[in-house]
């Protein structure tokens, strides 16, 4: 009867069991047959050991093949577990000649090979499955053998039976005989310990992928993205920035590398609650020094690579600077394709930058910036907004493009040939960039036109210019430019001290007629001459050879009404809060407020009871959180500096056109093309005209040879590159004109 159910049983195998089973059975009878051929005693040995556990019956023989394989397989594990468990006990035998007699008892078997297990389960990240599979195989083989003892049925339907037991915990209930009932029972719960740890392994390698998709460990797979390199106040609005210069295109990819957390930087992110406008932004975690974790983010693909510096407290411009240089270097060493804007936090540091970087580097000096913003806002109240709407991709920005219909046209002539841009240069062939050029320019082949524009696809030239110099004009212009140069002494009080004082009083003594003065008034020591040490070493030339200002210093907290009411405040004619770099933005913002307040309050008081010449004092305050700014304007004040956002709105801008560097540094400079705001009855003398913008922009043109590029129709409204230049409308004399000046 055994017989007769074997049979059946491998008839059955037969037929059922796939092509692919049937060919690895052949190809083991094969190889038995090749081995018996070959004469190798040992191999004749181990084959015939093997199937003398297997009896055959007549067509039926191939069905113990199978088995045969498991006994070879089973028989490797053995000699390599054994192989392995003879190493690591003489492994365990050096090690106790090695140590005092002390500490043997640290040193037994159990200890050691659970020190050795946990070393290979922990590192080895195939330890837990492969360990998982040989305790099946040993509880299959266990199972197999007992069974196959027990009921004298062959070793291979053993094998499969104790293998059915392992993955069906009800098959034991169709076993008969109390032994059968428990070889099953005993494969049984070996089944459930199998599957229960399976489950953990698998739960555990789901629960390490998504740790690992959260601490951000897969690489960055983009092209064209752009990747922003370290962490500080001014990524939020970089961002933002970043968000609106892609919106066009329905969105980019911005990549942040910096030594945080993934979910800190995502959470902070979040917490800013920004308008994407389609874009995404993927955090990573790792060093910009190490070029492992700058290749993590795809820095070689970038279409460019923003590097913000350290903002830790402690370090010297000098140490921050070395810092981006040192990512400089790195990110040269990588070749990447697009280029690197740097900010950096002096000045002097920049011929060095570019030696390091060679081609691939913008370079902006954040201070630099900021205090030539600062300057020329203090010499134009209004500027500061003006400059702040002109920055960044909120509005109309600079684009560059070559237009070969204009080639050979006069610059005059392409001033009037843009319904919604406003030229205002060219970018030469080597690079030079020519701003507000004579109206007799010929735009050359290679000339690219510099416009502001709402966008690069928002505009294209008309065949003919609207409107011709030269024509009769209907009104009467003024040709005395000399309201652009100021020639009335000043008196400036400077609030507050940080590193770039020295930058700022360079920029001051440029701009200011000869003799003025700047009180300089912040709880900063000057004893034994302390602050001029401190402004010749940070400045970038010696306050002794300053020949327009006469600089006085003043101790006192600017937090205090007393130390502020000993100031003469009705003689300036600007005020200068600045932020102090020592403190947090909170407190910060906090002390400019207080300051400002104090400062209107005192002069307005003094402009009651004493003759004041002047009843409104210009105070330019330099703000950093956006909050800030929304309670400063609805206390009425605009004349503010947003440091941060300005900042950010430029190294935007840089990173998305690299030429606007130079656009930036030349407008904000006191040489060569200003942006001046002037009302338009500086230029003309006839009261109440309907004119069009365009024909306000080609009387600015012939009166002065200025670029009219927006106007102010009410105070806090600023119109650039407006839509309707055509559209006439009634000009006030005391409107404000936003023009770009050579003078």
């Amino acid at each position: 009867m055994q017989v007769d159910a074997l049979t059946a049983r491998n008839r059955l195998l037969r037929e059922h069991a796939s092509p692919a089973v049937w060919e690895l059975i052949n190809e083991t009878k094969t190889a038995e047959k090749e081995v018996c051929q070959s004469g190798s005693s040992e191999l004749k040995t181990l084959f015939a050991t093997i199937r003398d556990f297997f009896p055959h019956h007549g067509d039926d023989e191939a069905s113990g093949w199978p088995t045969a394989i498991f006994l070879v397989l089973l028989a490797l594990a053995f000699w390599k577990t054994c192989s392995w468990l003879s190493k690591e006990v003489s492994k365990l035998q050096r090690l106790k000649k090695m140590v005092p007699a002390a500490d043997l008892h640290h040193y037994n078997i159990n200890q050691f090979f659970s020190y050795r297990a946990d070393y290979y389960l922990s590192t080895q990240s195939y330890a837990k499955p492969l360990a998982l599979g040989a305790f099946t195989l040993i509880i299959i083989s266990i199972g197999g053998f007992l069974k196959c003892g027990l009921t004298g049925i062959t070793l291979g339907s053993s094998f499969w039976d104790s293998w059915i037991y392992v993955v069906d915990t009800s098959a034991h209930a169709d076993e008969e005989t109390t032994t059968e009932r428990v070889s099953a029972l005993l494969s049984t719960v070996g089944g459930m310990f199998i599957f229960a740890t399976m489950i953990g392994l698998i739960n555990d390698a789901f629960a390490q992928q998504l740790e690992s998709l959260q601490y951000g460990s897969s690489p960055v797979l983009e092209c064209g993205h752009v990747v922003i390199l370290g962490w500080s106040d001014k990524l939020m609005p970089l961002l933002k920035e970043l968000a609106l210069a892609a919106e066009s295109e329905g969105g980019g990819v911005i990549a942040v590398l910096a030594d945080q957390d993934k979910q800190d930087m995502e959470a902070e992110i979040d917490q800013a609650n920004l308008d994407l406008r389609g874009s995404i932004i993927v955090c990573r975690k790792g060093s910009p020094t190490q070029a492992s974790s700058l290749d993590h983010v795809s820095v070689k693909t970038a279409k460019a690579i923003i590097c913000l510096s350290p903002t830790d407290a402690g370090l010297t411009a000098d140490e921050v600077d070395g810092y981006v240089m040192q990512v400089i270097l790195c990110l040269k060493g990588m070749d990447p394709k697009g280029h690197v804007v740097s900010e950096l936090q002096d000045v002097d540091n920049v011929p060095l930058t570019q030696l390091v970087g060679g081609d691939i580097v913008e370079c902006v000096v954040a201070h630099d910036f900021i205090g030539r913003l600062i300057v020329q806002s203090g010499r134009q109240p209004g500027l500061a907004q003006v400059l702040e709407s002109l920055l960044g991709f909120g509005g109309s920005e600079f684009y560059m493009q070559q237009w070969p219909e204009l080639v050979g046209c006069r610059f005059g002539d392409v001033l009037f040939q843009f319904a919604h841009a406003i030229p205002i240069g060219v970018i030469k062939e080597d690079g030079t960039t020519l701003l507000s050029p004579e109206n007799e320019y010929e735009v050359e082949d290679t000339d690219e036109l510099i416009v502001l524009a709402e966008d690069d696809d928002s505009y294209e030239p008309a065949p003919n210019p609207f409107l011709r110099l030269g024509r009769e004009l209907s009104f009467v212009m003024t040709s005395d430019t000399s309201f652009l140069r100021r020639s009335t002494v000043e008196s400036i009080l400077v609030v507050g001290w940080r590193r770039d004082l020295g930058d700022i009083m360079d920029e001051l003594n440029s701009s200011v007629p000869e003799n003025s003065e700047v009180t300089l008034f912040s709880d900063q020591p000057n004893d034994d001459g302390l602050r001029e040490r401190m402004l010749e070493t940070d400045g970038r030339k010696s306050v002794s050879k300053m020949t327009n200002l006469v600089i006085s210093h003043v101790v006192g907290n600017q937090v205090c009404r007393a130390d502020l009411e000993m100031l003469p405040l009705e003689k300036y004619t600007t005020v200068f809060i600045l932020h102090e770099e020592y403190k947090n933005i909170q407190e910060a913002d906090g002390r400019i407020l207080t300051t400002l307040f104090l400062l209107r309050d005192i002069h307005q008081k003094r402009a009651k009871t004493m003759k004041v010449d002047r009843e409104h004092l210009t105070i330019i305050s330099e703000v950093l959180d956006p909050r800030t700014r929304e309670q400063m304007v609805m206390a009425g004040v605009r004349d503010y500096v947003m440091s941060n956002e300005v900042v950010s709105a430029a190294l935007a801008m840089v990173a998305e056109c690299r030429p606007v560097n130079k656009i930036l540094r030349e407008i904000l400079s006191n040489e060569g093309v200003e942006i001046y705001i002037r009302p338009l009855e500086q230029y003309y003398r006839k009261k109440d005209l309907s004119m069009s913008f365009f024909d306000v922009m080609l009387m600015v043109r012939e009166c002065s040879g200025h670029i009219l590029m927006g106007y102010v129709p009410e105070p806090g409204m600023i119109l650039l590159n407006p839509d309707d230049k055509l559209r006439r409308r009634r000009w006030k004399p005391e409107e404000l004109l936003i023009v770009l000046s050579q003078d």
